[in-house]
């Protein structure tokens, strides 16, 4: 009897799914037979290589290679940190801040009380990186517009930035000291603003080894005395410059160098006290802006009870959405912004006031998932610590979790994509002219002696896996260890 179409239909559909479910074991051997032979080779013999990779439909394992070895992350940590974020808050929370005056104490132009600015935790206030976020100028323009269109005139009391939603502890205890002056290593708040971070500016000199002037910073009044021996270096050395601070100090050492071969250069450090910075800058500009205050700037004493049912909220200012701020965090990989969303989860949820008890309330989030973490131990939310430790198979089990939650399409497009010269992550050349490209979604994480990669890959079946890759203590450079990585990800898309 002849076959009939559909049999003959069926047939092929049997011969190409055994096809490929015999590739899949082939890729697999290949990948194994790759990191046996990498990770006791020059690049990796006295460092650690791991590797894990499953179905995100099914949670299927493809790769497992040290996946249950618990490794520094770097800003792999992000992805783990904003997912838990997304799932808690949604992807439509916002951050409010919101002014308060005791109005009942108005007398014609002139307010007989302070100016209260209470802080929720906006990793966002008083920075325009994301649209629909105001500048610092422009914050102070919409709170004076306010004191303005009511008639105030004169505030004869202070003007206060609330910080007491969190604890004074910016700084998570695992930090390095030359990261915490900088940037990057900006400490967190409850009262955030411009980021807590200010651009320092330097007059190189002629020649390497010339001493250096500083022109300002920007903004002005950022709190900070600084001691200079930053020297000139040769030209297009580029910033090799380091701001050594700590939170609450008025002191920075500078130390380092910056080119030669230009007139000014930039580098940019965190604010030591951003509260009290905000309100010193707030209070000069309404008195610039034409609005007398006779109190003095300040943050309230720890023990201090604000009264808030004496008082009239005159202005709420909300942040961008979670969605456009979990974009920056992985696209960008903002540490500040991790970590703030750290602490906003920890305190929506269980009402802590700092982050190791809102790591607690992350990670039993994710085990009342049912998500096996151990081997987990973490410092912070977003990776600057070299003494969080993780797994791969943890990681790439959270990934896989977070495609079964109803806000993953924010999440997902929150990572990096390779080899698209228009995204804003770091992987605009990675991968072009591969199956890679405009494929992989990767979240990618550096400190020093850690190279790490996790994300999205779809196989040419167009089914999705679940990645994780972390190597320790290489020797070495980062570009070697992404090459390895590449290798891994298009016998993962084969």
């Amino acid at each position: 009897m002849k076959p009939s179409y559909s049999t003959f239909y069926i047939s092929l559909i049997s011969i190409f799914l055994i096809l490929n479910f015999i590739a899949s074991p082939q890729s697999t051997k290949k990948i194994q037979k790759l990191l046996s032979e990498k990770s006791t080779g020059k690049l990796l013999k006295h460092g650690t290589l791991s590797v894990y990779a499953e179905f995100s439909e099914t949670g299927k394992p493809i790769i497992s290679f040290n996946s249950e070895k618990g490794l520094a992350p770097a800003s792999n940590l992000k992805v783990v940190t904003s997912g838990a974020a997304i799932c808690l808050l949604g992807q439509d929370f916002r951050f409010q801040t919101k002014v308060f005056a005791g109005m009942n104490i108005l007398k014609g132009d002139i307010l007989n009380s302070n100016l209260v600015i209470t802080g929720s935790g906006d990793p966002t206030l008083g920075s325009a990186r994301i649209k629909g976020s105001k500048n610092l100028e422009e914050l102070c323009s919409e709170i004076y517009n306010t004191i303005s269109e009511l008639g105030i005139k004169r505030i004869t009391g202070n003007i206060i930035a609330d910080d007491l939603l969190y604890e004074r502890n910016p700084v998570p205890d695992y930090w390095h000291w030359i990261d915490i002056g900088n940037y990057y290593g900006a400490g967190t708040s409850a009262f955030t603003i411009n980021e807590n971070s200010y651009e320092l500016h330097f007059k190189p000199g002629k020649t390497p080894g010339d001493t250096t002037g500083i022109w300002g910073t920007t903004p002005p009044g950022v709190g900070l005395i600084f001691a200079n021996s930053v020297t000139t270096g040769k030209e297009g050395s580029g910033d090799n410059g380091y701001i050594y601070s700590a939170p609450f100090s008025e002191l920075a050492y500078l130390r380092g160098t910056v080119p030669a071969g230009v007139d000014t250069f930039t580098i940019s450090g965190s604010i030591p006290n951003p509260p009290l910075f905000f309100a010193r800058y707030l209070r000069d500009y309404l008195e610039r802006s034409g609005i007398k205050v006779l109190g003095e700037a300040r943050i309230p004493d720890l023990r201090e009870n604000i009264d808030y049912s004496q008082m009239k909220e005159i202005k709420t200012i909300q942040s961008p959405p979670l969605k456009d701020i979990v974009f920056i965090v992985n696209k960008r990989s903002n540490n500040l912004y991790t970590e703030q969303i750290l602490l906003a989860l920890g305190n929506r949820t269980s009402g802590t006031k700092n982050i190791d008890e809102a790591i607690k309330s992350m990670l039993n989030f994710y085990k009342e998932k049912g998500l096996d973490l151990s081997g987990v131990r973490l410092e912070d939310g977003c990776g600057l610590s070299r003494t969080n430790m993780i797994t791969t198979k943890a990681i790439g089990n959270i990934l896989t979790f977070m495609t079964k939650q109803k806000d993953f399409e924010a999440y997902y497009n929150s990572f990096p994509i390779a080899g698209v010269k228009t995204d804003p992550g770091g992987f605009k050349t990675f991968g072009i002219g591969t199956p890679i490209e405009n494929n992989a979604r990767i979240k990618s994480g550096t400190i020093h002696g850690v190279r790490s990669f996790s994300g999205y890959i779809s196989n040419k079946s167009g089914k999705l896996i679940s990645f994780s890759m972390i190597s320790n203590n290489y020797t070495g450079s980062s570009r070697e260890i992404d090459e390895l990585y590449k290798e891994i990800l298009l016998l993962l898309h084969n």
